[in-house]
């Protein structure tokens, strides 16, 4: 019985793992997919307003649901939770394939997946990243080394890899993508857009065999009601708390309005790049995040992260001011890459 128990929870965290690839996998295509089929000029050929409050109504269930979805994370069985998730988010993903696939695709129907994407997710992300911390302490107990910084910055690396794969998939929507002559010089591509939603479906359906793995969740019980308004005080006490959640808030106001709106259409309007110029520029950006990513995981303890994370927004900062000026294509994806890199510290750190 020891043996299989401890069989079970070594297997944990590689099935913990393969959840954070199904998830990010899925949210790579999504990233390149739901920009292309608003700006696209084969789909709703939209502008950079359209394409914001889309990005608004994909964002705005995080601010209404995340602190609720806190709490069902830490009382509801968090495997049981990852399985529903997972299947909930495959829906409107299998739903847009069926839009596009019948030539039905509408802006209204993109603004209610971003909402219902967008709901789930806000339970999905307190739901996986608390049971990393239950995975590492059961792995610690049958003798593992695998300290938490070290468990989450290998889930910060699968969530990098997949995210760069779905990324890359996506890239080749509706046109042909012809290799350097170095490797070959031969094309992949086109795939048919309501084919690549249905891959983002299927996969997510994936992350539901590979959540059956993970033990049963450990559930709090606080004997208090509600969503939670000790999270606001214990912020409001605590000066590192503090910190951090200003620092977040102003990297949603100041950044990532800059990365999901404003350099899709930068890639349509100054350089005249499809999908494959989406795909460039955000694989760019997530490898940078993997390679410093993988930085991290050679040092496991790192005594002062808050200078870290400083430097790491500083860098951030200095290359969105960077891209005021109309560059050259490598130049812009090399200004990306440092933007990348810049991140990875920053979500480890964070």
């Amino acid at each position: 019985r020891a043996k299989r128990l401890r069989r079970g929870v070594r297997i944990e965290l590689p099935a913990y793992l393969m959840v954070q690839c199904s998830w990010f996998m899925a949210f790579g295509l999504q990233m390149v997919l739901f920009p292309y089929l608003i700006t696209g000029q084969d789909h709703l050929h939209m502008d950079g307003l359209a394409l914001g409050l889309a990005n608004m109504a994909l964002s705005a269930p995080s601010v209404i649901f995340l602190l609720i979805g806190g709490v069902v994370a830490e009382r509801a069985d968090g495997r049981r939770l990852l399985i529903v998730l997972h299947l909930l988010a495959a829906i409107p993903a299998l739903f847009l394939a069926l839009a596009v696939a019948r030539g039905q695709l509408t802006y209204p129907g993109m603004i209610i997946y971003g909402l219902t994407i967008g709901t789930v997710g806000a339970f999905m992300m307190p739901a996986r990243d608390s049971i990393v911390n239950e995975v590492v302490e059961r792995r610690m107990r049958v003798g593992s080394n695998v300290t938490l910084q070290l468990g989450v910055t290998l889930a910060t690396m699968a969530q990098f890899l997949a995210q760069i794969a779905g990324l890359v998939l996506a890239g080749y929507a509706d046109k042909m993508t012809r290799m350097p002559q170095w490797l070959g010089g031969f094309g992949i591509g086109p795939i048919a857009a309501d084919k690549l939603l249905l891959a983002q479906g299927g996969v997510l359906v994936l992350g539901t065999l590979f959540a059956l793995n993970l033990a049963k969740g450990r559930q709090v019980r606080t004997g208090r009601s509600g969503i939670g308004a000790e999270g606001f005080r214990a912020v409001r006490s605590d000066g590192r708390l503090w910190a951090m959640t200003a620092l977040m808030f102003g990297v949603g106001i100041f950044v990532i309005g800059a990365f999901l709106v404003v350099l899709p259409i930068v890639n349509r309007d100054i350089y005249g790049f499809g999908s494959d110029g989406i795909r460039d520029m955000f694989v760019t950006f997530w490898m940078g995040a993997f390679v410093s990513s993988v930085v991290l995981s050679i040092f496991r303890r790192i005594k002062r992260q808050g200078r870290l994370l400083l430097v790491a927004q500083f860098l951030g900062s200095s290359s969105i001011l960077a891209m005021m000026w109309e560059i050259p294509h490598w130049a812009f994806l090399g200004i990306v890459f440092i933007w990348g890199l810049a991140a990875g510290i920053s979500i480890a750190m964070s």
